[in-house]
């Protein structure tokens, strides 16, 4: 995986960034073409777990976006799925009135197209706005949770510095000590 990411990060940007497009789109068409076939089950599961993480680990990984992002990729691929399945997926009703028990095959009004061009230019805004937020903060996020995970919490001595060992107890040249807070005493 590492590798891969290297590799895609030596690519110029012109190429990165219309692949951290497709990738979300790809898995959503795989499984709107699969819904649409009939696999609705199948279809809905790849464009929602295979989709996902994918997306999240070319933006972590080769973009280098802060992993924040998922939460609204999340949010946005899900319902994508969700109104992709009502109108590819051969939904049925249920019109239990008392008098049609029978299902009926759900009726798809432009609305159900307009969410789901709505979600889908949603979802096109926020994979850009995290490339660019990948390429601006370049190098500054590149894992952030294997680091934390491996090294754990960073101890820091008096001046905000990460201390090296216990005898650094000097602050580097030109370092500002920080503000110390005092406890608030009751009067």
């Amino acid at each position: 995986m590492r590798r891969a990411a290297e590799t895609m990060r030596a690519w110029p940007s012109a190429a990165r960034w219309p692949v951290a497009g497709l990738i979300p789109f790809g898995w959503l068409f795989i499984g709107m073409l699969l819904m649409w076939a009939g696999a609705v089950p199948v279809g809905f599961l790849l464009a929602i777990f295979v989709g996902i993480p994918s997306t999240v680990w070319y933006l972590n990984w080769v973009q280098d976006t802060h992993a924040a992002w998922v939460f609204p990729l999340l949010g946005l691929m899900i319902a994508a799925t969700v109104v992709g399945d009502l109108i590819f997926g051969h939904v049925t009703v249920h019109h239990d009135h008392g008098y049609d028990p029978v299902p009926s095959p759900l009726v798809v009004t432009p609305a159900y197209w307009q969410a789901f061009g709505g979600l889908l230019a949603a979802l096109a805004v926020t994979v850009a706005l995290a490339v660019v937020n990948g390429e601006r903060h370049r190098g500054r996020y590149r894992n952030v949770a294997r680091n934390f995970a491996l090294s754990g919490p960073q101890r820091r001595n008096r001046c905000g510095m990460p201390a090296r060992a216990p005898s650094h107890r000097a602050c580097p040249a030109g370092a500002a000590r920080p503000a110390r807070s005092r406890p608030s005493r009751p009067a």
